[in-house]
């Protein structure tokens, strides 16, 4: 007798430190559950049972498995089962329950036809932040269940929750992965998210066209692989810089750049770069916008700017606009210089009765 309690305790333990395991072992609930209940149901001692979770809006048990020990079963196990009998107790108490003479019960009311023979049952609560999420039952134990499988199986079951409990928090981030994903896809800009250290780690769709590199060719490599030579110094002092003072001087601001492209050609780039994490988890993200045509046009209104002003220049012919909106006047050079007023000044009117933006030429 004196070593029947070392080695139950024993048994305990050994049971325990296995359902924990699957907690970390199995991605998937159902696997996690399934592992913790056939370690609980062995240890305590029970030949049947399952595991349900509560429907979404809060009515129904829904099984996940059912473990009938052997015994017939005709039950479709699509059917509904209800909030209702012992298990409302536990769902409602959030304690474990049991009953060891179910046949002579009130609860046998509720047992659908052509259920399993039930001599004893025992519901554990499966718990998260307060609320009951889902039972773990246990039925049909030789001599009935006592206080102490009632204590193992809340054990169990507050394994079972916390199993799922990090089920559901995976399948949440992994949908928010998917929806940001998806939506960084789909995005008009080019988006590159780099390291701490430097090393890209998402490239999307947009962003491969821009470069002209695969997302596999791209993503593990250094972000300076697709900068023009004479600008990774710079950006290696800066990313020092940033992870020894944490003193951002390009975060949260819009700069222009030159991209490099695989076949080795640049092109000037608009970015904006936003942090994220802390500590050495430092993760950079930039929106890139090929701004080519926008300096090409650029360019070409710089230039005929300069064609216009040796055109007056050279017919000592002079220019102004009227603002009248921002109730400014413009000159063009050649007609400071022809009236003596120093470039750059601009002429306030003061009152006009026109909305319209006049312009006129003055001779020299």
């Amino acid at each position: 007798m004196g070593g029947d309690a070392p080695r139950k305790d024993q048994e305990r333990l050994s049971a325990l430190l296995e359902a924990s395991g699957s907690v970390l072992k199995y991605r998937r609930f159902e696997d996690a559950a399934r592992s913790i209940f056939d370690s609980c149901k062995k240890l305590i001692g029970a030949t049947a049972g399952y595991v349900a979770l509560l429907s979404r809006d809060g009515t129904e048990n829904e099984l996940l498995f059912l473990d009938s020990g052997g015994l017939p079963c005709t039950v479709e196990p699509t059917l509904p089962m209800p909030i209702r009998g012992l298990r409302a107790e536990a769902y409602h108490s959030a304690k474990t329950v049991y009953d060891n003479n179910f046949p002579g019960s009130e609860w046998v009311r509720f047992l659908p036809e052509g259920h399993a023979e039930l001599h004893n049952v025992l519901f554990a609560p499966l718990t998260i932040e307060g609320k009951v999420a889902g039972l773990l039952g246990l039925a049909n134990k030789p001599g009935g269940f006592v206080e102490d499988d009632a204590r193992m199986a809340s054990a169990f079951g507050e394994l079972a929750a916390v199993a799922l409990y990090n089920s559901r928090t995976l399948e949440a981030l992994e949908n928010s992965e998917q929806r940001f994903r998806s939506l960084v896809e789909t995005a008009a800009d080019a988006i590159i998210s780099a390291d701490s250290r430097g090393n890209i780690t998402l490239c999307n769709r947009r962003a491969e066209a821009l470069f002209g590199y695969r997302a596999g060719e791209v993503v593990g490599k250094p972000l300076i692989s697709i900068m023009p030579e004479r600008l990774r110094d710079g950006h290696m002092k800066g990313m020092e810089r940033l992870l020894s003072t944490g003193k951002p001087t390009i975060i949260g601001k819009t700069i222009e750049l030159a991209g490099l492209r695989k076949d080795g050609s640049e092109f000037p780039l608009e970015l904006s770069v936003a942090k994220s994490g802390a500590g050495e988890e430092i993760f950079f993200a930039a929106v890139i916008r090929d701004v080519t045509e926008r300096k090409r046009a650029e360019e070409t209104l710089r230039q005929h700017r300069e064609d216009l002003d040796r055109a007056q220049e050279v017919g000592q012919v002079g220019s102004w606009r009227l603002d009248v909106g921002r109730n400014v006047l413009t000159w063009s050079d050649e007609n400071h210089r022809i009236f003596g007023v120093p470039s750059g000044r601009r002429a306030f009117v003061a009152s006009l009765t026109t909305s319209s933006t006049v312009s006129w030429w003055t001779g020299g």
